[in-house]
């Protein structure tokens, strides 16, 4: 029998949103998709990109401790960039450069988007659609079918902050 538990992947935004109670995130919507994995009704990729841009962020030893046992789970893959990971990072990185006008896609952000790919996950989480944020990756071409989009659970059940 296999899997049938959702595969999520968290971008930095989401991640920090969450462990930081961010106001304006969607944090009803976050714990949703928390819930389900710690459930272990789904499963979370976690791009080693990320563990270094959220230990680069200040955190208390609380938000480090929530972070650190979340990421102890059975069900979190902690993804290591690959070969395989970087070349498709660097695919997307080039494909934005093609783009008319050209989409200029920071490494950090690609290698996210690589993982997801890599990982066949369902959807990539996101809160960052600034710049070159996986949200203004939606899509490109080189993506293929990855589905980029802010938390939300596979069965589209939203939090009551996703309501207002």
């Amino acid at each position: 029998m296999t899997d049938k538990r959702p595969i999520y992947c968290w971008d930095t935004t989401v991640f920090l949103a969450w462990l930081k109670e961010e106001p304006n995130a969607p944090l009803a919507d976050i714990d949703l998709v928390a819930r389900e994995i710690d459930d272990n009704k789904a499963v979370l990729v976690v791009p080693v990109t990320i563990t270094s841009e959220i230990l680069d962020s200040r955190l208390s030893g609380e938000q480090r401790a929530k972070l650190s046992a979340f990421l102890k789970r059975s069900n979190i893959i902690n993804a290591n960039t690959t070969l395989d990971i970087a070349k498709k990072a660097s695919e997307i990185r080039d494909a934005g450069l093609a783009m008319k006008p050209a989409k200029k896609i920071k490494t950090p952000d690609a290698t996210i988007v690589a993982t997801a790919i890599i990982y066949q996950c369902d959807a990539l989480h996101s809160l960052d659609d600034k710049g070159s944020g996986p949200l203004r990756m939606k899509g490109m071409a080189v993506i293929g079918s990855l589905k980029i989009c802010k938390p939300i659970t596979a069965s589209g059940q939203r939090g009551l902050d996703g309501f207002n």
